[in-house]
């Protein structure tokens, strides 16, 4: 096992003690600074960065911890202290950076689709509103069939009023919680995860031959193994992300992307990963 490295070392405490705080001051960190919507009324843009130091319960802390405390130093004894600080900053902000974007584009198709029927609401507009403009994310907040019931007695009774109110009703509520990000306010994503997956990656990538012994299962596997089975699994969850599935899964992989792309960047400016 790697000795433990300076930067890797204090990564750990400054994780622990933000994660500690939290919890004295009853969650004030984490509401104040987590990555909310970009649109919500309580983003702010420092929450690009403050967002990888926080953790939503111990066992999200512990996962990351531990991650970073056997693979980090492998990258910290292979580039410095300072380099891969910087490789973990970075990866964990852009993870951060990609999944706002990618959220608002999917979320913004809500809140314009919303929008659409509210100021043009009718009985034809409805059916695509919900079949054909709304995103999956926004059918499982209100439940398709719920949504399917009321676009069946809209269809049947087009002048009526009690219909057509409710229906404006379920697209105000779909609006209001697509500006929110889906979440209640005060709620965001959080956790080291996007750097953490960064760093995975960059050991997978350099050294994807070595063998590690994992934790659960007890059983021997390359690193390239791990790295590929644990972005195609978080890829299969974003793509069939079911109801209750608070993981950022996007995240995930803009950690492994933005590694992968610095890499590159590195190889290419210096001809050597070292």
């Amino acid at each position: 096992m790697n000795r433990i490295t300076p930067v890797v070392k204090n990564l750990l405490i400054l994780n622990t003690l933000v994660f500690l705080i939290d919890m004295v001051t009853n969650g004030m960190i984490n509401r104040l600074l987590s990555l909310k919507f970009v649109l919500a009324d309580d983003f702010i843009i420092i929450q690009f960065f403050s967002y990888m130091w926080l953790h939503g319960d111990f066992f999200h802390l512990l996962f990351n911890m531990v991650a970073l405390f056997f693979f980090g130093p492998i990258l910290e004894q292979l580039w410095g202290g300072k380099k891969f600080l910087q490789f973990y900053i970075i990866t964990g902000v852009g993870a951060g950076l990609l999944y706002g974007l990618t959220n608002f584009g999917m979320i913004y198709q809500d809140i314009a689709a919303s929008d659409k029927y509210l100021e043009n609401p009718s009985s034809k507009a409805f059916t695509e509103y919900i079949y054909r403009d709304l995103s999956s994310q926004a059918l499982r907040r209100l439940k398709k069939g719920i949504l399917a019931e009321l676009n069946d007695s809209y269809y049947e009774n087009p002048d009526d009023p009690i219909v057509r109110n409710r229906t404006l009703d379920a697209a105000s509520q779909i609006h209001d919680m697509a500006v929110q990000g889906y979440s209640a306010p005060g709620i965001g994503m959080v956790g080291a995860s996007g750097a953490i997956y960064g760093v995975l990656f960059a050991v997978g990538f350099l050294f994807p031959n070595m063998t590690i012994m994992l934790l659960f299962p007890p059983i021997p596997m390359k690193m390239k193994y791990l790295v590929f089975f644990m972005g195609a699994y978080a890829l299969w969850s974003q793509i069939n992300r079911v109801e209750g599935d608070n993981v950022a899964h996007l995240a995930h992989l803009g950690g492994m992307l933005i590694g992968f792309i610095m890499l590159k960047i590195w190889k290419r400016s210096s001809n050597s990963y070292y």
